[in-house]
């Protein structure tokens, strides 16, 4: 590799320090990038299982409410409903906050107190 590096016109210790440093440094960064490609997969196929599971939990919880039959636990699913669907809203300002670089954080505690 030193050779056809000096046969294009580069100069000995230039070839020799693109051979030995540049050329194991691009393997690594490349190397490096599928392995934050994998992760970042993989990360999306875990957010995918947990949503997945938290979407059945809250199923199976809005099935069981909604069998009873009593003026409180019909009541009670109302406010399961209606709290079920704040927490799928922030999910998604979180998920949201998430893709866009933004802290979750601030979705759930904003500056001024109050969420609109």
């Amino acid at each position: 590799m030193i050779a056809w590096l000096i046969a294009r016109g580069i100069a000995p210790t230039a070839a020799k320090l693109i051979t030995y440093v540049g050329i194991p440094l691009l393997i690594l960064f490349a190397f490096w990038l599928a392995l934050d490609a994998y992760g970042d997969s993989r990360f999306r196929e875990g957010r995918a299982a947990e949503n997945a599971a938290w979407k059945a939990a809250e199923d199976k919880l809005l099935e069981q409410a909604a069998e009873s039959s009593s003026v409180a636990d019909r009541q009670a699913l109302a406010r399961q409903l209606e709290h079920s669907a704040q927490v799928e809203e922030e999910k998604d300002l979180i998920d949201d906050a998430i893709a866009n670089g933004a802290s979750p954080l601030d979705v759930l505690f904003p500056a001024g107190g109050v969420r609109d």
